[in-house]
């Protein structure tokens, strides 16, 4: 059954009411990277816990937990360095060109080979071979209603204590809504459905993930894996506001292992639908 959740509030923002709806939850970390062609700037995001490095895209912001970093793809140029030493005698030249042929004189004794002639044109286009083996299937996309927006992870990444999922990708964002790799931005008002899942690599007594609103999270929005459980999945409900910031953060006591469980499969996924 759902149960009402208290009223979460930032600083001069309208008061948020949740309704958690039965399931657990969890997610994951991706990545994200880019060059800066136009400053010749690289730009990245460096986690304080692990120290990993992911390069970021220009203009974004690093999650709560990384520390962003730059630095010049190309410094100036230095200055002329000293004449080197002489260098060693190069192979021989290609032989020069045939001159004209002279006057016929007495037959003399046989002259050495000549060099081979140039090469002839390419021959016909040969048969086409057979067909390569298929690739690898891929992970399916989740099933995602149109007007939500739909953020996932892949692969394997750590989630360290009350730092924010990193999503890897996502779905083209519904109206009402905008999104980074780790938080959804309400642009229209209304009641919202939070969904997310989060796969994790060891089955850890007290893992815990939670829905976090404007940087807050309440005790009726935090989800736990069942006993012996390696997935976290949950639902929140609720009336959000215009510039609510919508996170998956890890609330465990310790540090997260996200993993993808097989191709067929995500690591962590997270669905952010308006519903009225």
């Amino acid at each position: 059954m759902p149960r009402s959740l208290p009223s979460l509030r930032r600083s001069a923002a309208p008061v948020l009411v949740l309704v958690l709806v039965t399931g657990g939850a969890a997610t994951g970390y991706g990545v994200a990277r880019s060059d800066d062609r136009a400053t010749s700037v690289i730009r990245a995001c460096v986690n304080q816990m692990t120290q990993v490095m992911r390069f970021s895209d220009p203009g974004s912001r690093c999650p709560r937990g990384w520390d962003r970093i730059s630095w010049n793809a190309e410094g100036p140029a230095g200055p002329a360095g000293p004449a080197g030493a002489s260098g060693s005698p190069g192979p021989q030249g290609e032989p020069g060109k045939a001159g004209p042929p002279g006057p016929a004189g007495a037959a003399g004794a046989s002259g050495a080979p000549g060099s081979p002639g140039p090469s002839g044109p390419p021959g016909p286009s040969g048969s086409p071979g057979p067909s390569g083996p298929p690739g690898p299937t891929g992970a399916p996309g989740a099933d995602v209603p149109t007007g939500a927006a739909y953020l996932w992870a892949s692969g394997l990444m750590a989630v360290p204590p009350g730092t924010a999922v990193f999503f890897s990708g996502g779905a083209p964002v519904a109206e009402g809504v905008s999104a980074s790799m780790d938080e959804v931005t309400i642009d229209e008002a209304g009641t919202y459905s939070i969904r997310f899942t989060v796969n994790f690599s060891e089955r850890l007594t007290g893992t815990q993930f939670a829905i976090s609103v404007n940087d807050s999270t309440d005790p009726g929005v935090v989800f736990g894996a069942p006993v012996g459980a390696r997935t976290i999945t949950g639902e929140v409900l609720g009336e959000l506001h215009v510039d609510d910031i919508i996170e998956l953060v890890n609330v465990s006591d310790s540090l997260v292992l996200v993993e993808q469980p097989s191709t067929h499969a995500v690591a962590a996924s997270m669905v952010v639908e308006r519903i009225g």
